[in-house]
This record gives structure tokens, C-alpha cells and sequence, in this order.
């Protein structure tokens, strides 16, 4: 399975079966390879900026849930530091964080609960509206608030559309 935008590959030029059947030719087997790990840092530099987001969202979440879903973004976005480090190179097989790694972020992220920005408490950041632009068509979506952010042709060339 191949779980990376097939339009982002193929700007790149990589198709993604490439990824599947890589070419036996080792300048092409490079170059997709290379194309792909740009594919791979422009999702990671896309999640770093939902990631940042999130956590000024996170003071309009349940309470109790803030933890958990604090846990798993902390420990996601510390998978992407990890595959950033090695270059992007998702091909180069699974990007793992170890036990002592997973039980720094996990506490990092359960102390972070506490902290003035999630609790409310401090002032809020400027939403910044370009980050539902991949939003407005999904299901559930909503459609009064993605209105008042319609996409401007210069939001949809940031975005990278």
C-alpha cells in the first residue's frame, strides 16, 4: 500500500506503483527515491503546522480527553522528527521511537495539560484559516465556517494546490 498523496508523487514525477515496483534502473530506483522523500518532508513541514494548531485548539476540547489525544500527537509528531533526521526516507523502512522516547513524550505531553495555552489561560493564537483548505469538501465539514474561510487562489498556491 502506498499512503502517500498519488498527486504530490506525481508532481514529483514518481508514480506510486514506483513505490511498490521500484525501477531496476539505479539513477531512476534514486531519483524516485529522492522525489519521494521530498513528497515526505513537505507532509511532515504540513503536520508540524496542524500539530501547532491543534494545541491552540486543544483548550476548546473536552477536558478529559486532552491527554490522550495530547499523547498521540506529541508521540506522532515525534515519529516525523525521527523520519525528518533520516532525511525523509520513507523507504528506508519504519520509523520507530523507542520505549524511553515514547515515555519522554507521553510525559512531556501529560505535563503539557496543565500548561496555560490548554488550560485557556493564556491569550490564544491567530487562527490561521489556510489549514481548512484540504477541508472544505470532506463530510461533516462545516459549511458556514468554511464560507468565511473560502480559499483564495494565493491560500491555495501556500497550501501547495
Amino acid at each position: 500500500r502506498v499512503y502517500l498523496p498519488a498527486r504530490r508523487l506525481r508532481l514529483e514525477g514518481v508514480e506510486p506503483t514506483d513505490l511498490l515496483h521500484p525501477p531496476t534502473d539505479r539513477a531512476e530506483a534514486e531519483a524516485a527515491r529522492a522525489a519521494t522523500a521530498r513528497v515526505v518532508g513537505h507532509l511532515l513541514s504540513m503536520a508540524d503546522s496542524y500539530y501547532e494548531s491543534a494545541t491552540h485548539g486543544m483548550r476548546h476540547i473536552p477536558a478529559r480527553c486532552r491527554g490522550a489525544i495530547l499523547v498521540a500527537a506529541r508521540v506522532y509528531g515525534a515519529i516525523g522528527h525521527e523520519l525528518r533526521a533520516r532525511g525523509c526516507d520513507a523507504l528506508a523502512g519504519r520509523t520507530i521511537l523507542t520505549t524511553p522516547q515514547r515515555l519522554r513524550w507521553t510525559a512531556r505531553a501529560l505535563a503539557e495539560v496543565a500548561s496555560p495555552r490548554v488550560l485557556g489561560l493564556s491569550a490564544s493564537a491567530t487562527h490561521d484559516a489556510t489549514l481548512h483548505v484540504h477541508l472544505h469538501d470532506l463530510p461533516g465539514a462545516n459549511p458556514q465556517a468554511m464560507r468565511a474561510h473560502q480559499p483564495t487562489p494565493e491560500i491555495l498556491l501556500a497550501a501547495g494546490e
